[in-house]
């Protein structure tokens, strides 16, 4: 009985809920290497709409790798979300999710925390790390003698 369509119809009078809590959920996963940086955002069908590198910024070479490289990236990540965001007509949601240990990987959540993430923090519902964890597993390789 407590599903009843009339129920729930009271209920959403009762609490003011709209027909606006309708939003699309995009994914941003943010691959972070010692080497390079990679964003990509796809959509709840999981389409690609966004995709950025550090090389795509104007990194070359070994300055890909860098802490500077990842913010460049997050920056420019934002501004896409942000045009998204605008030209979708419902509410758009953002999970993040990480993968490796790389200096980019601090250098979107300082991005995201500080005035460049403004507009963004607020469509975050989802924080996820996804870097794989090594527990035992094969023998590394000797290391290279310096």
């Amino acid at each position: 009985p407590r599903a009843h369509p009339r129920n729930i119809a009271a209920a959403k009078r009762i609490f003011n809920v709209s027909a606006a809590t309708e939003y699309a959920q995009y994914r941003l996963y943010v691959n972070a290497r010692l080497k390079n940086c990679l964003m990509t955002l796809v959509d709840e069908s999981s389409e690609l709409r966004a995709q950025v590198t550090a090389g795509m910024c104007g990194f070359r070479n070994a300055a890909e790798g860098t802490y500077e490289a990842g913010y460049q990236c997050s920056v420019r990540m934002f501004d896409r979300i942000r045009e998204e965001a605008d030209n979708r007509r419902v509410e758009i949601r953002l999970e993040i999710l990480l993968n490796g240990f790389g200096p980019s990987r601090s250098a979107m959540l300082k991005a995201l925390s500080m005035s460049e993430g403004d507009g963004i923090r607020e469509l975050v519902n989802r924080l996820t790390d996804r870097t794989p964890v090594k527990i035992g597993g094969v023998r590394l390789q000797k290391a290279r003698r310096s």
